[in-house]
């Protein structure tokens, strides 16, 4: 059915944004690591020389009074033959406030390329540092992963099972001691069914009173509006304490915590 093709569409655009942007997240925090790890190497092998400070930027962060800033460093380069005068701005963060003009300090930099230079002993990071990006990163990846073999089980159940109208009726449901969720109850061919979504699906009024459902029997039922629209994953809850019916889902309701926006 065209409108079940359309929310399939939209479930694996979202699947694949998601990827998309671990992907970007995960090269980011590759290449802030990689950064990381050539400010420590340089403090290691580059060449030293005597420096003078001939200049600060102090930058006040926030209402505690904290510094952030660079100094100007001026020292002699050897790396290319014959000592040339190199003026750069170094960034040293909260170290910053430490310096003063005409101050002596000793640069560590990189002789095939002296504007690459540290002040000895800090190595402080300008920026983002790498671990952010990289935890963002592994997190959408876990969700991208999901949301993918969600939406391929779904597509395999559409492959291998008909639409069957059923009638529906959603319900909210309440246990002592659970979170409460929406349940749909489905009179099948197969006879009653009570589905539950799966994942960040979800199951409203728009599903009653009248609904199609393929896999009734398998271990993923997939539930969609009458006409093929809105397609979710379901499955039957889990048992736990006696749930009591608290109220229908009125149109336009949002009876699960958080709230949500439809899902497709």
């Amino acid at each position: 059915m065209p409108a079940t093709r359309r929310s399939m569409r939209h479930r694996w655009t979202a699947a694949l944004t998601l990827l998309a942007c671990a992907v970007v997240l995960l090269i980011t925090a590759a290449v802030l690591g990689r950064a990381d790890a050539q400010r420590v190497a340089l403090q290691r092998t580059g060449t030293q020389a005597p420096g003078t400070v001939m200049a600060t930027d102090l930058v006040p962060t926030g209402r505690t009074g904290f510094t952030d800033g660079s100094v100007q460093v001026q020292f002699d380069a050897t790396g290319q033959g014959q000592p040339t005068p190199e003026l750069i701005w170094i960034y040293v963060g909260g170290a910053v406030s430490g310096y003063k003009t005409g101050q002596a300090v000793t640069v560590v930099y990189d002789p095939a390329n002296p504007a690459s230079a540290q002040v000895l002993g800090v190595t402080t990071q300008q920026g983002m540092p790498f671990a952010i990006p990289l935890f963002v990163g592994v997190l959408l990846l876990v969700m991208a992963a999901a949301t993918i073999r969600h939406a391929a089980r779904i597509a395999r159940v559409l492959r291998a099972e008909p639409w069957e109208s059923v009638t529906s009726e959603v319900t909210a449901l309440t246990a002592k001691g659970a979170i409460p969720r929406v349940v749909a109850d489905l009179q099948t061919s197969k006879g009653h069914r009570r589905v539950s979504a799966v994942g960040l699906s979800r199951i409203d009024e728009s599903f009653t009173p009248l609904a199609l459902v393929a896999g009734v029997d398998a271990k993923l039922t997939v539930l969609a509006n009458s006409d093929g629209s809105r397609v979710v994953g379901s499955r039957g809850p889990r048992q736990r304490s006696k749930a009591k019916p608290t109220a229908k889902v009125a149109p336009g309701s949002n009876p699960s915590p958080g709230g949500g926006g439809k899902a497709d």
